[in-house]
């Protein structure tokens, strides 16, 4: 079928099908306010039934992302006492993935990056 037949989606169609208000869909969407989980995820689920995660997604919107997968050679993962700048760098991207309902999951691999197991464990905790 050819997309353009297809009819736009947009916040209301979202709204409309979550049973929320506009609001807080755009604030779900935007990563804008604190939404419960519950909601949130029945907000993230009705835009995803209906297609307009997608379009967002291909944006790049990281609003729309449950879980992060963190990949991170073991040798190089930062600690507070040999590399203040990356650890506190990490420390404050995850704080505020978790302020926005977002979850950062830590890849724990052996000695060195293994594509498939990487993929395998992201595939495991459902990142995005």
């Amino acid at each position: 079928m050819d997309t353009t037949d297809r009819p736009k989606v947009g916040i209301k169609d979202v709204s409309r099908e979550a049973g929320v208000a506009l609001s807080t869909v755009s604030h779900v969407l935007n990563g804008t306010a604190s939404i419960s989980p519950e909601v949130r995820s029945r907000v993230l689920e009705a835009a995803r039934r209906l297609g307009y995660l997608a379009k967002r997604q291909q944006k790049g919107s990281i609003a729309s992302l449950s879980t992060i997968y963190l990949a991170v050679p073991p040798g190089n993962v930062p600690h507070v006492d040999t590399n203040l700048f990356s650890w506190t760098l990490l420390t404050a991207l995850t704080r505020e993935c978790e302020r926005r309902g977002v979850r950062v999951v830590a890849h724990s691999g052996g000695d060195a990056l293994n594509a498939q197991e990487i993929i395998e464990g992201a595939k495991a905790v459902y990142a995005d």
